[in-house]
């Protein structure tokens, strides 16, 4: 005959554990997410700028002007001496360098961004 009363409670245990797992990641991943969605809108900019640039001097803040509305719409703390925009010989080169903070309940996490687009301009 099997007796069951050590077994009791393993499995709402178990349960409950894997409960605590499951709604961990999801809110990882709802803190996460946001992160990576605004890094990439931000290159998609990057590139779109990069297409659009132009070897007329003083072109370069006109694009940084454009990427620092961008990164204040989105929420990014970038600044002029973050971007680094260089249109010579033929192409254009824009490059970042950000952080995200992501702030959970038990830690801070910085996460690191470093996009860089080159796009040829086509006169």
């Amino acid at each position: 005959m099997i007796d069951l009363r050590n077994e009791k409670g393993k499995g709402v245990l178990q349960a409950i554990i894997i409960l605590i797992i499951i709604f961990l990641v999801i809110y990882l991943l709802v803190k996460f997410f946001p992160s990576f969605h605004k890094s990439y809108e931000f290159k998609e900019t990057m590139q779109k700028e990069a297409r659009a640039a132009r070897s007329t001097p003083g072109f370069e803040d006109v694009v940084i002007k454009n990427l620092l509305a961008k990164a204040a719409q989105l929420g990014l703390n970038i600044d002029k001496g973050n971007l680094k925009v260089q249109i010579e010989r033929g192409i254009a080169t824009i490059e970042a360098d950000y952080y995200i903070e992501i702030k959970t309940f038990f830690y801070t996490f910085k996460r690191h961004f470093t996009p860089k687009v080159e796009n040829p301009i086509f006169m």
